[in-house]
This record gives C-alpha cells, sequence and structure tokens, in this order.
C-alpha cells in the first residue's frame, strides 16, 4: 500500500492538520508502507488510529484492533503504579487549588450572582421570541421534509 499526503486528504485528513505537515516531513513524496515506515510513524506521535479507521477495510482494522488491544493490557499493567502515583499526586494538588481557590470563587460567585440574573431578566422577552423561532423553523424544515419525501425527491 502506497501512502502519500494527498491520499491522506482525500481521506479526510485536514490540510493544516499536524500529523499531516509531520508525514511530510518525514516523506515528502508519501511511500510504500513498511515496517521501518510504520515504526517511524509511531515514534513520531502520527495518530495510527485514524489511519487505520480511514485507510484500512474492516477485517484489517479487525487485526489490528485484537494486536493492540493485547499490546494496551501490558502498557497498562505495566504502567499501573507509576499511573496510580500520578493520579494521587494530582488529586493532592486539585484538592490544595480547590481549597487555595474556594474564598475567591465564593466572591466571584457572589459578585455575578445578581449580574447573571439581571441579565437573564432582561433578556427573557428575546430570549422566548428566538426560541418560538427556532421551534418554527424546525417544524417548517420538518413538513419540507415529509412535503419531499411524499414527492419522492429530497432537495
Amino acid at each position: 500500500m502506497r501512502i502519500t499526503a494527498e491520499i491522506l486528504i482525500e481521506h479526510g485528513a485536514a490540510k493544516d492538520c499536524k500529523d499531516l505537515a509531520i508525514f511530510r516531513q518525514l516523506w515528502p513524496q508519501g511511500g510504500e508502507v513498511t515496517l521501518e515506515r510504520c515504526l517511524q510513524a509511531a515514534r513520531a506521535g502520527l495518530n495510527i488510529r485514524w489511519a487505520v479507521e480511514y485507510l484500512l477495510p474492516e477485517r484489517a482494522r479487525a487485526a489490528f484492533d485484537k494486536a493492540v488491544g493485547r499490546a494496551r493490557a501490558a502498557f497498562d499493567e505495566a504502567t499501573a503504579p507509576a499511573r496510580a502515583a500520578f493520579d494521587e499526586v494530582v488529586a493532592r494538588a486539585w484538592a490544595e487549588f480547590d481549597e487555595a481557590t474556594a474564598p475567591a470563587w465564593a466572591e466571584y460567585e457572589e459578585a455575578t450572582a445578581t449580574a447573571m440574573a439581571t441579565f437573564h431578566e432582561a433578556t427573557a422577552p428575546a430570549r422566548a421570541e428566538f426560541d418560538e423561532a427556532v421551534g418554527r423553523a424546525f417544524f417548517n424544515a420538518v413538513q419540507l421534509t415529509a412535503a419531499s419525501a411524499a414527492g419522492g425527491h429530497d432537495e
């Protein structure tokens, strides 16, 4: 299988996405898929899952998912102690952050509560009018769809 930037774009890659820029840097002319290139793509952080989803047929996607599932299980087992330690540190940091910012957050909520209530009161008539317009527009669109379906075509 040969992959080029143009093929990636044809399959939905955004022309300005970071992965496409990296792909073009690594393989300006594209190239055949080889183990070496696949490993290089993985090390470069390219979104291989995207390529699997958009470039491979179902059977190949299933084989990929099975292999990655085994690798993910091994990775999760190997990294579980480090993940638990990390999660503990993050939880403590968030608790300290919440404690430190709670007074400021309470002041903020108190200061903005009146302004928010005034805003909602002032905008309520316009909101009701807008909501009604949206409801009517949806109803009309449904009616148009039903009429088109009855006529055997959709415009």
